[in-house]
């Protein structure tokens, strides 16, 4: 009992001493640097997408009321001792922030700096509340990202979300669709930590196995505010797909040459030598998720290190 005990608490510091060292890394970033990209840095999965993205962008580009942008930029630069480079940067994060709350139907805020950011525009309270419903047609409301108790944990019913069981779960339901929405930066790991540490939700990957898109939809995605917006609810659609679609190469690839773990790792069909190592790692973290689940941790933190997630 007493050699279990101690080999778990081995197991909890290793897991502690990993993240640090991949949060270490991930905070070397040029404070000086503008990470900013074009259209948010939003990906394209066609035409049909691509001018849902740019009605959107346009949208949220509206929705401000006029200097409101201004006024926030200077207080939070006043107030936090920051330049304006670093706004920018922080800005950025927070442009891409209020897409995916806009589309999930909960968007946790997973960075101090760009909560910084949210903090201060609700100082402006009537300008704020315009730009809320501009919006979203709502209010968004600030909400710390606090990990709930055990007893107000979901029970995965169906009218719940099965991503809130733990805290882990939740981050990953948010990188993947992160990823699948916007090209990481140096600056998007630096203020939102590592991504795809941990595995995606038993419930959540046999739901959009099994469930219909208006099923998904109305469970994972924010319906009262994309049903206002013809191209939220397009963009929605093709994440959906594109989910579906991972998820399809999975189980396809386990189909023809069984689960083996290396001969995953190496098949360029499902992780082409080309690809974003993100995006390499995100479908491999599925792999892990689905077929190696009780190996995720250890498997999860070499291929991290071989596909090089935190070069580029």
């Amino acid at each position: 009992m007493e050699f279990f005990a101690a080999f778990l608490l081995f197991i909890l510091i290793g897991m502690m001493i990993m993240g640090m060292v991949f949060y270490r890394q991930a905070k070397k970033v040029n404070k000086e640097k503008n990470y900013e990209l074009p259209n948010l840095g939003m990906k394209s999965y066609g035409e049909e997408y691509t001018v849902a993205v740019k009605h959107m962008l346009q949208h949220l580009e509206d929705s401000y009321p006029p200097n409101y942008r201004a006024w926030v930029q200077e207080r939070v630069i006043r107030e936090h001792y920051i330049s304006l480079i670093e706004f920018e940067n922080r800005w950025f994060e927070w442009q891409r922030f209020l897409i995916m709350a806009s589309l999930l139907k909960t968007a946790p805020m997973y960075s101090e700096e760009v909560d910084v950011v949210w903090h201060e525009m609700l100082m402006f309270t009537r300008e704020y509340e315009e730009f809320s419903n501009r919006f979203l047609k709502t209010t968004l409301h600030h909400a710390p990202n606090i990990p709930l108790p055990p007893d107000k944990q979901s029970n995965g019913s169906q009218d719940t979300l099965p991503l809130v069981e733990t805290p882990q779960e939740k981050r990953a339901w948010f990188d993947m669709v992160y990823l699948l929405l916007f090209e990481p930066t140096p600056y998007s790991i630096a203020v939102l930590g590592p991504f795809l540490r941990h595995p995606l939700a038993n419930g959540v990957i046999s739901d959009f196995q099994t469930l219909t898109p208006e099923e998904l939809e109305n469970k994972y995605f924010h319906v009262n505010v994309i049903k206002h917006f013809a191209y939220m609810r397009e963009i929605v659609h093709h994440l959906i797909e594109q989910i579906q679609s991972l998820i399809e190469k999975v189980v396809n690839h386990a189909e023809i040459h069984d689960a083996d773990i290396k001969r995953f790792h190496l098949n360029t069909t499902v992780q082409p030598k080309d690809n974003h190592p993100m995006d390499n790692h995100l479908i491999g973290n599925l792999f892990l998720a689905m077929y190696h689940r009780d190996k995720f941790y250890e498997q999860n933190k070499k291929w991290y290190k071989e596909n090089n997630v935190l070069k580029r």
